[in-house]
């Protein structure tokens, strides 16, 4: 569920893992027919990486409000953040809430 993941956190670390600590269950999907790794839909990876880098990856097989992939990047000079990609960039902001576009549905539609 989350090796491209994985990858992309080894190539901003510029470095391989060290330890990796895995927990994942049964959160959102009906996967009681599924065995082992195929009965987990939501998880959470932390990776130590052999710089001192740390890496946290958050997973989930569902987001009902669009395919959801950010990234962000903290250090001591700042961060760096890519958010999801959306239909248009535009924001309603009042007092009874905010209301924006869903992102795109699907990677390939990004």
């Amino acid at each position: 569920m989350a090796i491209h993941d994985i990858d992309i956190c080894r190539w901003m670390a510029d470095a391989e893992a060290d330890s990796v600590f895995v927990t994942g269950s049964m959160m959102v999907s009906d996967l009681s027919s599924c065995e082992g790794p195929e009965a987990i839909d939501t998880a959470l990876t932390m990776i130590k990486f052999k710089n001192g880098v740390t890496g946290l990856i958050d997973n989930c097989r569902q987001a009902p409000y669009g395919y959801d992939q950010r990234v962000e990047v903290f250090g001591d000079k700042g961060m760096v953040a890519s958010e999801n990609n959306f239909p248009n960039t535009v924001k309603k902001l009042t007092a009874d809430g905010v209301e924006t576009d869903l992102p795109y549905s699907f990677f390939m539609t990004r």
